[in-house]
């Protein structure tokens, strides 16, 4: 919704009263002879722009959207928990609930900030309600003891779903990162009626191919560096090694740290997971996470793909070490009339601003052209 969208006669009908209140209450205070509301006063400056912030704080506080019951207010975004079974998963949007509605999902271990307040501001200032949340095992929502209740990615689809009827949303433009891909084509496998498009970033291919003896050296690599991360408790004892893989993981675009550390500070300051399991890990950072043996069952075959007539986008990065590049060829050539973007220098993380602006572009794109 837009400033435009609020007929004119209304907006000034509503600054009138509150004009009126305020000069009243002036008035008033200062033992003024004169009380009423004067045609006179839209002369002051001062006294107009009082009644339009009043307006706007009125309309704020009367719109359905950003009622107290149900949300809780955070800087330029609203944050609410939502039940799936047992579960409570922690949302936040940004935009109104009359747009369109992009639904962000983040991979595994990862957290509703893996996507940037910029980055979910610019995609909500086109018009479009953003949604973006903590998997289970991850942020503020709820930690799972995976030996007595598994679960697997068919599971986290259930949540993904849950997180749309709970915002009364019929159709969204479902976007994923890493393992949020492979969340994404379940969705869009199980769930076509309720997808407007999908957009698959830094994604796995559901099927393994022979790997060249260049690719496995590749892959080894990648493993020795991201399990040499040991994070304990302590932020700045730890700080260093995240730094370290996430550089890595960036490919050879500049690397911001700035962002990097700030999503490592998030993780520390915005978890229910910040404790030490019994064999001494750190269970937000434990190896392996749940949600890789959430992956251990994938019901997801290159058949199923072929079924999926949503509009989709495959974004990867030329430098993936983690997810080498044959992955979004792979899903892309499964998937009917989707489009492939390979991002020279782009690694599977984009800890860089103008390529994070980048993507969003690519994404909107995506959405309004389909």
């Amino acid at each position: 919704m837009k400033i435009s969208d609020f007929p004119l006669n209304d907006e000034v009908s509503v600054i009138k009263k509150l004009i009126l209140w305020y000069n009243r209450h002036d008035s008033m205070s200062n033992n003024s002879k004169e009380q009423g509301f004067k045609m006179s006063i839209f002369k002051t400056p001062i006294t107009v722009a009082i009644g339009v912030g009043l307006f706007y704080l009125f309309r704020y506080m009367t719109n359905p959207n950003t009622s107290k019951k149900e949300h809780i207010m955070h800087n330029n975004y609203n944050g609410k928990y939502i039940k799936s079974n047992e579960i409570e998963l922690w949302t936040e949007t940004f935009g109104y609930k009359t747009n369109p509605a992009i639904l962000l999902i983040s991979g595994a271990m990862g957290s509703a900030r893996g996507w940037t307040d910029e980055f979910c501001s610019y995609l909500a200032n086109q018009d479009f309600f953003v949604i973006r949340f903590d998997h289970r095992d991850t942020g503020l929502s709820s930690s799972i003891d995976y030996a007595k209740n598994p679960y697997l990615l068919d599971d986290m689809v259930e949540d993904i779903i849950t997180i749309i009827d709970a915002y009364n949303i019929n159709k969204v433009h479902l976007v994923g990162h890493s393992v949020g891909g492979i969340l994404a084509q379940l969705c869009a496998v199980k769930y076509p009626d309720r997808l407007s498009s999908l957009t698959i970033i830094s994604g796995k291919a559901v099927e393994e191919p022979t790997l060249s003896e260049e690719e496995k050296k590749i892959l080894e690599k990648t493993w020795e560096i991201l399990l040499a991360n040991k994070p304990t408790l302590d932020f700045n004892e730890s700080i260093e090694g995240f730094l370290k893989s996430y550089t890595y993981l960036n490919g050879t675009l500049t690397f911001d740290e700035d962002m990097a550390r700030a999503n490592v500070k998030d993780m520390y300051e915005r978890s229910k997971h910040m404790y030490k399991t019994q064999d001494g890990q750190v269970k937000a950072f434990e190896v392996p996470h749940n949600h890789v043996s959430a992956q251990k069952e994938i019901v997801l075959a290159k058949n199923d793909l072929q079924t999926i007539n949503t509009p989709s986008l495959v974004i990867h990065g030329q430098e993936d070490y983690l997810q080498l590049p044959f992955n979004a060829k792979m899903t892309a050539q499964s998937i009917p009339n989707s489009k492939l973007i390979i991002i020279p220098g782009m690694g599977h993380m984009f800890f860089n601003r103008k390529l994070e602006q980048k993507i969003a572009d690519l994404i909107l794109n995506h959405i309004q052209r389909k």
